[in-house]
């Protein structure tokens, strides 16, 4: 036989965890698979990690069986399972193999398999999400994204894959978040879905198609969020009310935002969480900021002017007792930290106050993705 070139000898890769442990055991009733799996190609070691993770579930004596209803007729083996499986594994094509696991090899799964690498998956069950996610019609568009991936696909975009709402599930989105980001991002979605009434599925889907490479993520939500027009029920004022105007929709804050040359279009988020409110002084060039406590009251935070210049003491004082006669306080103290005192004494706290600000807001979403979920 003539030696293959140096080029083509696959040098050994090593790898560990629970399929080193797998594969040990059957090397111990045929010798040399651990040399075989070290020096297989990217493919081939991943269809055999393949046959350890369902080793590791169903035990030897299904998988010995499943692998020789598909051997060749001339195939012999040894009478001991483990030793037909490492022999079926060392001898058997690709495909073969596949479909001795799992009664088929659909389209598609020895493409992504290629494309994990040389070294086994952390967790055994991720191999059955690949085949669920290319065998399952349902799942075909979170399968086609997982493929759109340049490079190697790695098991964290397994992961985003199977729990990112389907919506989101595009390459252009897969590239821009890490796993610990999914919850985040769905509830973000829910979100969204919950203060705009435009944010359809086609809607949504079709602007995820048009991210440019240079968007950050978190400019695609924004750009959402501002089109909010279904806010959270925020404080008592009467849409009559002679001196204020509650802004409800991203649209209103945004322009009066640059009548005010502030960063009110930024505030969008807050109001639609229901943590902030606005109101315009209908009298003179004011903002009124209020900030919901943990028992659903608000409390007049500030008072901005325009290009946030300090605002007249005066006008400060009628908003405050305005606000006051409506039930809407403000509190009388030197600093933040102060004030995070007294509400807590009061029984109450400001959700922006103390350090977990970020926390609560991830609470918060958090909180309302499940409800959004329970009530679907």
């Amino acid at each position: 036989m003539t030696p293959q070139p140096a080029s083509k000898v696959l040098r050994p890769r090593p790898f560990g965890g629970w399929a080193l442990t797998a594969a040990v055991e059957l090397d111990a009733h045929s010798p040399g698979f651990i040399s075989y799996a070290l020096c297989g190609s990217s493919l081939k070691r991943q269809v055999v990690f393949v046959a350890l993770a369902m080793l590791e579930q169903e035990g030897p004596d299904l998988l010995a069986a499943r692998l020789s209803a598909v051997a060749p007729a001339h195939y012999t083996s040894s009478p001991h399972p483990k030793a037909q499986i490492a022999q079926a594994l060392t001898s058997l094509r690709a495909r073969k193999i596949l479909q001795a696991v799992y009664g088929e090899s659909p389209r598609g799964l020895l493409g992504m398999l290629s494309r994990l690498g040389d070294s086994p998956l952390p967790q055994q069950r991720l191999y059955r999400v690949v085949f669920d996610l290319l065998s399952d019609p349902k799942h075909r568009e979170r399968a086609a994204a997982l493929l759109k991936i340049s490079g190697n696909i790695g098991p964290s975009h397994i992961e985003i894959t199977q729990h990112l709402d389907p919506v989101l599930v595009h390459e252009k989105i897969l590239n821009r978040i890490g796993l610990a980001q999914v919850d985040d991002v769905n509830a973000v979605l829910a979100l969204i879905r919950k203060r705009v009434s435009t944010a359809t599925d086609a809607a949504l889907r079709q602007s995820v198609e048009q991210i440019q490479p240079k968007t950050r993520l978190e400019t695609f939500f924004s750009r959402w969020l501002k089109k909010m027009d279904q806010p959270v029920a925020g404080p008592q004022i009467a849409a009559d009310d002679p001196d204020f105007t509650m802004l409800t929709t991203g649209e209103a804050m945004a322009a009066l935002g640059r009548r005010f040359q502030n960063c009110l279009s930024s505030k969008i988020p807050y109001v639609a969480t229901g943590r902030h409110a606005y109101l315009e002084w209908r009298h003179a060039p004011a903002i009124a900021e209020l900030h919901r406590l943990s028992d659903g009251q608000f409390v007049l935070a500030d008072v901005h002017a325009i290009l946030n210049r300090e605002p007249d003491p005066d006008l400060v004082a009628t908003i405050r007792h305005k606000l006051g006669s409506l039930g809407i306080p403000a509190i009388e103290t030197d600093n933040q930290l102060r004030a995070c005192g007294v509400l807590q004494l009061l029984g109450t706290f400001d959700f922006r106050i103390g350090p977990r600000f970020d926390e609560d807001i991830e609470e918060q979403l958090n909180e309302l993705a499940q409800e959004l979920a329970d009530a679907a």
